[in-house]
């Protein structure tokens, strides 16, 4: 899937494949285990522009598998929000609860070309 995060905020991408459909929602469910509030799922375009972005808030694995088969497909990329949210907007008064700290690198903004190595190496010095 797109791994750039979203016009207005980060998100976080999620990584699957068309083998991975429980792996998804396992994944999803692993990450907000201790919270409470709607989870924030969203497709954006590949190209930003205005009106791209489709979403959905809920805690049921069945409405996000809908959202997913309706909205992962070629052009678009699957993305969600590392806050649950409160409320029916996305934005930072309506965060509730935060699943942990993260980082979000943007690999086409990284000075030279890296190899998978490298960039774990970089990572692993990170404490």
């Amino acid at each position: 899937m797109h791994a750039n995060a979203p016009p207005g905020g980060s998100a976080s991408p999620i990584a699957c494949t068309p083998d991975t459909k429980c792996l998804t929602i396992d994944f999803l469910k692993t990450l907000f285990a201790h919270t409470t509030q709607p989870v924030y799922v969203c497709s954006f375009t590949n190209e930003r522009i205005e009106g791209a972005e489709r979403h959905v808030m809920t805690r049921k694995p069945i409405e996000i598998e809908a959202f997913k088969s309706q909205w992962d497909i070629a052009g678009r990329g699957m993305f969600f929000a590392v806050g649950t949210v409160k409320g029916n907007k996305r934005h930072k008064p309506t965060i509730a609860e935060t699943i942990g700290l993260h980082a979000d690198i943007d690999f086409d903004k990284v000075d030279g070309t890296p190899d998978l190595a490298e960039v774990l190496r970089q990572i692993s010095r990170l404490r």
